[in-house]
């Protein structure tokens, strides 16, 4: 029987040696963190920072290459952080992201951890934001839009179609197709948006999305 070769033997304890040391990233805790890129000096930073810190609860706060890193203990309060950097006049770049803390030597041999997918860290985190204003003029420009083809449609003479304060305002010279239009206007719309209204003497509709 041949006898096992001893490089062999080195060479399989030198494989196992290095993919321990390699898999040690993997047993330091991850925290969910905020990372803002500045500039050197940047006194913006740190007053939001200072302010940050001291409305919510932070683990930590580091200082890497121009980065800033805020570490938190769970992912409502950096959820909230990041809520409280949108709403700042702060300039800089900042994300969501996770930090490990990783000794220096482990870094310095690229020894990093193994990130896991999402169906192992057990889904996701959105952060979703409704721009109301934007959502509000744009269907008031749909309803203006449908409301004078209804009109023109039916011959419905107006004299002037304005908007203003989040509704849109129809001005007739006479009421003689008020009842009709309201109610084309509102055969045309899930909800009953449009009703009659007297201003300044002027045969008047207004037409309101409901919220």
């Amino acid at each position: 029987m041949t006898p096992y070769p001893k490089w062999k033997s080195f060479l399989v304890i030198i494989v196992l040696i290095t993919s321990f040391i390699y898999s040690l990233p993997n047993f330091y805790p991850s925290f969910p963190a905020i990372e803002i890129n500045y500039e050197q000096n940047n006194e913006n930073v740190n007053n939001i920072t200072k302010r940050i810190i001291q409305n919510l609860k932070t683990y930590n706060v580091l200082n890497k290459n121009n980065k800033l890193i805020l570490i938190f203990n769970n992912t409502e309060s950096q959820l909230n952080a990041y809520r409280e950097l949108q709403n700042s006049n702060i300039q800089e770049s900042f994300t969501l992201t996770s930090y490990n803390d990783i000794p220096n030597w482990l870094t310095s041999i690229n020894a990093h951890p193994m990130f896991l997918g999402l169906d192992l860290k057990g889904g996701v985190h959105f952060l979703l934001q409704v721009d109301k204003d934007n959502i509000q003029k744009n269907l008031l420009r749909e309803i203006e839009t449908d409301t004078k083809k209804i009109l023109i449609k039916n011959k419905y003479r107006y004299q002037s179609f304005n908007k203003k304060n989040n509704k849109i305002v129809i001005n007739f010279s006479d009421d003689q197709f008020i009842d009709k239009a309201i109610n084309k206007i509102n055969e045309n719309f899930n909800d009953k948006i449009a009703k009659k209204n007297s201003l300044n003497n002027l045969n008047t509709i207004e037409i309101k999305p409901s919220k």
